[in-house]
């Protein structure tokens, strides 16, 4: 059957709502391109004004995805409240869909960080925790190897030291498989900080050395 003719009232509709995604849109972009910019107060007002354009329609995915991008704008700028806050939002939904797997995971790991800064530490394991394996599901190992070093460093301030180092080995570990040795070198020393702090200077010696090799071999690849 040919499509009936849309009545004047519904196309009226139709064509606000097109006009208000292109505005909510447009937003958008020029909220990334300030955030790409490191302007981030910029790029939070105008993310802002995107989720206000779009409220009116109800669109869940890009509430999410704008709540997601204060969040993280709200991190840069230190803003670990705001980010914690935006940041749940947002995971809230991405952890319902399976085809956004990856963007909760990023969420959850964002929520680690701003809870860690707020002190929250065992808030921020498990986030962590969950952040770690949404990326083992995903296959990112790279991004595994950023969980387990944010794990580390939690648990070295909640002074649960010897678990710190065994989950950063896992951390190094993953970066050299990875080829990323500037953040492998930087895994070491936080290794070496530990082992320093309890007094294996010997120790803490040889991973300091370790984190010289892995930076050599990045400058001269």
């Amino acid at each position: 059957m040919w499509p009936r003719r849309i009545p004047n009232r519904q196309r009226s509709r139709d064509r606000l709502a097109i006009t208000s995604q292109k505005r909510a849109t447009a937003k958008l972009n020029e909220g990334l391109r300030h955030y790409q910019k490191r302007q981030y107060t910029l790029a939070i007002a105008r993310f802002s004004e995107a989720r206000t354009i779009c409220e009116a329609s109800g669109n869940s995915s890009s509430l999410a995805d704008i709540a997601q991008y204060i969040g993280a704008a709200s991190l840069e700028t230190q803003r670990y409240e705001q980010a914690s806050a935006e940041l749940a939002k947002a995971y809230g939904y991405y952890k319902t869909r399976w085809d956004r797997r990856v963007d909760a995971a990023l969420c959850a790991r964002g929520l680690g960080d701003a809870l860690a800064e707020l002190e929250k530490y065992d808030d921020a394991l498990c986030y962590y925790e969950a952040a770690k394996c949404l990326f083992e599901k995903a296959r990112l190992k790279a991004e595994v190897a950023k969980c387990d070093m944010a794990l580390g460093r939690t648990l070295q301030s909640r002074n649960r030291k010897d678990e710190a180092l065994a989950i950063l080995e896992c951390a190094v570990r993953g970066f050299t498989d990875c080829a990323l040795d500037d953040e492998a070198a930087q895994t070491y020393l936080l290794m070496a900080d530990i082992n320093a702090a309890v007094g294996r200077y010997g120790a803490s010696a040889e991973l300091e050395r370790q984190a010289k090799r892995m930076r050599a071999r990045s400058r001269s690849s």
